[in-house]
């Protein structure tokens, strides 16, 4: 006796890329405060030195990269910013002025782990091959799906399914609610 299991596999195998610091654009960083790290480095030893010139160079704390935009599962992009503190001095050595330097970076999370003839769906967050998509397309309410369009209901316009979700009670709180799901699939007669 054999038991065997199918399913879906969860893509996981991400990286983080620099993109706008051409030595650091195809490295492959583990993560995005890696990724900043490296490119907070960068700007501290060639890119704020070159800025500076003879002047003296201070650079700043390092700052944990953030957020930018993010529409899950798929696509994350945080903000990196660098920055260093330039002063100048006359002949005598007394301070004349002090300038910021600032520099910002995308960092970009890229790849899967999807094997051949699969591909990732960034609605599920899943690998999946061409014929799992169509019956995805059929089920569910149609505005969580990729390339679908509605109108109305909402009413899946590539299939005519209406998808109605109504919620009979919620409580105050928001612990406890009851909704109901209505999907109605296109039973046109050919």
């Amino acid at each position: 006796m054999a038991l065997v299991v199918a399913g879906q596999v969860r893509a996981s195998e991400f990286y983080y890329v620099v993109f706008n610091i051409p030595p650091l654009a195809d490295v492959h960083f583990p993560s995005p405060n890696a990724a900043c790290q490296s490119a907070y480095q960068y700007d501290q030893s060639v890119t704020f030195k070159a800025w500076a010139g003879d002047e003296e160079l201070e650079p700043l704390p390092y700052e944990a990269p953030h957020i930018f935009q993010s529409f899950p599962p798929k696509l994350l992009k945080y903000q990196c910013d660098t920055s260093a503190k330039v002063t100048y001095r006359d002949e005598n050595g007394n301070i004349t002025g002090t300038y910021t330097l600032m520099n910002g970076y995308y960092i970009n999370r890229q790849g899967n782990d999807c094997k051949d003839g699969q591909y990732y769906n960034p609605v599920t967050g899943y690998c999946q091959t061409s014929d799992q998509e169509q019956a995805n397309k059929e089920l569910g309410n149609p505005e969580h799906l990729v390339g679908t369009v509605s109108c109305a209901d909402p009413i899946n316009i590539g299939t005519g399914n209406v998808f109605e979700q109504e919620t009979d009670y919620a409580d105050q709180d928001g612990e406890l609610s009851f909704s109901r799901t209505d999907l109605a699939p296109d039973f046109r007669i050919p």
